[in-house]
């Protein structure tokens, strides 16, 4: 999903290195995530260095905090993670403004629709650059195949290495999220 052609732009931009490491961080945070020991910290670090890298490394926390809650970590380990999580999060939205980019997120609650398709547009990468309607509907159609893997392996009990890719998944989704309210908006698609 990361890896699509309107995702790569993320990648090639002049923080191309920022960005990269901020991604791989994120990513690594969620799949190497345990309950207790040094991968409880590696991940912890992980999500603190894509954090600082990108904006959209603060969804990292909440997923910690999940997945802390689905491998029934202890309740003490699941506080500090929530702390740290909302420490990172009160430090990065302390001054923030939101810039006139995209359609944010009242633009979306009034335009669902339009949000959604903007999402699948992301998502439907390389397709996208063919031709937009079918990109939109690919990507769409690969939301929902990750929407239905989420499920099947949500639920408590199943293994974690799948939920694991299923929050890696979600991330994702979310991170092409932010790229059509915040980067993208549906006057620029219309000049397309």
């Amino acid at each position: 999903l990361v890896l699509s052609s309107l995702g790569m732009e993320v990648l090639v931009i002049p923080q191309n290195v920022q960005h990269s490491i901020g991604y791989a961080a994120a990513v690594s945070a969620i799949a190497v995530f345990g309950a207790s020991g040094r991968r409880l910290w590696l991940a912890v670090g992980l999500a603190t260095l894509a954090s600082g890298s990108l904006a959209i490394g603060l969804v990292v926390w909440p997923i910690l905090v999940v997945e802390a809650w689905y491998a029934r970590a202890r309740p003490r380990t699941l506080a500090a993670v929530a702390a740290i999580g909302s420490m990172a999060i009160a430090v990065y939205l302390a001054g923030y403004t939101r810039p006139e980019m995209g359609m944010g997120i009242g633009g979306a609650l009034r335009h669902p629709a339009q949000a959604l398709a903007m999402v699948g547009l992301v998502l439907g990468g390389a397709i996208t650059l063919y031709s937009l309607r079918l990109g939109t509907v690919a990507g769409l159609i690969g939301l929902a195949a990750a929407c239905c893997f989420a499920v099947q392996y949500g639920r408590r009990g199943k293994r974690l290495a799948a939920f694991r890719l299923a929050m890696v998944a979600g991330f994702l989704a979310v991170s092409a999220l932010s790229i059509a309210l915040g980067r993208i908006s549906p006057e620029w698609i219309a000049s397309l």
